[in-house]
């Protein structure tokens, strides 16, 4: 959720100044899915989820080797 305000302000502050801002409009996009699929309070991997909603794919889970960690 936090994230999201930051960009949008940088996206304000780039268009009150005419610069184009390709990337955080695409950042944002992305922002604004996912909160509005609930994932405001998770954590930033939640983006990730609503990429994969976006693109009809599921990227598969990996353990990372040595750890209980996984991505």
């Amino acid at each position: 959720r936090l994230a999201e305000k930051d960009v949008s302000l940088a996206i304000e502050a780039a268009r009150a100044n005419q610069v184009p801002m390709p990337v955080a409009n695409a950042v944002h996009q992305t922002y604004l899915r996912a909160l509005s699929a609930g994932l405001g309070e998770q954590s930033f991997l939640a983006t990730l989820q609503a990429i994969e909603a976006a693109a009809g794919h599921e990227i598969p889970t990996i353990q990372i080797e040595g750890g209980g960690a996984s991505l």
